[in-house]
């Protein structure tokens, strides 16, 4: 869980939110564990394997391998790019040209374990 928000993920592979508003992608702090619907995929409805947050940021690992953060990217510790400042909705990481296994977090840096067993930070 990060400073300001808690997430967690369901054994069929949904994903619930609590917490401060930017940090849960909403315009509300939310008191109650609500199921989070911020992410929309082409086919289907997402199915998370993992999800880490830290002070104000969220990564999630999909079923798929595909990983998509928000929140606090001021240090790029979303890996998005030249993207700086506040994220407020999910945006898949590009940047990975390879299926990731798992994901981690720090205080100002996320790192993903790629398939090929290759780290990124």
């Amino acid at each position: 869980c990060g400073s300001s928000h808690s997430c967690c993920i369901t054994r069929r592979g949904d994903l619930y939110v609590w917490g401060r508003d930017k940090c849960v992608c909403g315009p509300d702090h939310l008191l109650e564990p609500t199921h989070f619907t911020a992410i929309e995929l082409p086919i289907g409805e997402p199915r998370y394997r993992q999800v880490v947050c830290r002070d104000e940021h969220t990564l999630v690992l999909l079923e798929g391998g595909e990983v998509w953060a928000w929140g606090d990217n001021r240090n790029g510790q979303l890996g998005l790019g030249g993207e700086f400042g506040t994220v407020d909705h999910p945006e898949p990481l590009e940047l990975i040209e390879s299926s990731v296994e798992l994901v981690a977090t720090g205080p100002h840096h996320s790192v993903a374990v790629l398939s090929s067993g290759d780290m990124l930070a």
